[in-house]
């Protein structure tokens, strides 16, 4: 109670305000509603989400740590646009993350993870031909699966912070720019090599699969560009 009878009230959690703010602006870009150079302006998002400057400001904050905003001096804030060289760092350090992350993980793969891997492969193949978004949310889980497996907490951080960047840029693709059904038969055929228990094959496919998804990703900029 305070001095004057009245209950306490609970203070509002900004950092919570804030959460949400980044999360609607995150599947804006994410989901192509926010387009790559397009100016976020705070006093608009604001009046939009009902919200203050404030909690937009700090989420506009977040979202350039991630890298899906850019800020420049005197011009504001705008979502990424992602450039070849981008493309090329963000999928290398993928690359390596994930190989290490296997080479760790394979020898602790057990029924239970090849019951699970199934489930994804399955989950993907319902969703081919009805939710691009879906299926790219289930192909990462795959991958995040490996790494989740490898036990190595530091390792899994580092794959997680990409994962932003890593969505974006497959949003940015289109879905006109993924060959679906190869990449069912890809994660199929790794997970053959899991229950072969042949580390090199899966080693192979895995980094067949991301190079494949990396090189999708630089033709459908490419045509963008013209």
């Amino acid at each position: 109670m305070t001095e004057n009878g009245i209950q306490a009230l609970r203070p509002v959690d900004r950092e919570t305000l804030k959460s949400k703010v980044s999360r609607v602006l995150r599947e804006a870009i994410q989901t192509g509603q926010l387009k790559p150079d397009q100016r976020l302006v705070e006093e608009e998002i604001s009046h939009q989400l009902g919200v203050s400057r404030v909690p937009v400001r700090e989420a506009i904050a977040d979202l350039e740590q991630d890298g899906l905003v850019v800020r420049e001096l005197g011009r504001g804030a705008r979502v990424a646009n992602p450039s070849k060289t981008d493309v090329e760092e963000i999928y290398g350090l993928r690359l390596a993350l994930e190989l290490f992350a296997l080479r760790i993980a394979f020898e602790k793969i057990k029924g239970q993870h090849l019951h699970t891997f199934q489930q994804l492969v399955k989950a993907m193949s319902v969703c081919v031909e009805e939710d691009i978004s879906q299926l790219m949310e289930v192909d990462l889980t795959f991958h995040e699966t490996i790494c989740k497996i490898a036990g190595n907490q530091k390792l899994l951080d580092t794959w997680r912070s990409q994962v932003s960047q890593l969505r974006m840029l497959l949003t940015l693709s289109g879905s006109q720019n993924y060959d679906i059904r190869n990449m069912v038969k890809g994660h199929e055929q790794i997970l053959v090599a899991f229950r072969d228990h042949d580390l090199e094959a899966a080693l192979s496919l895995l980094e067949r699969h991301i190079c494949t998804s990396r090189d999708r990703l630089l033709i459908g900029m490419h045509g963008r560009n013209e």
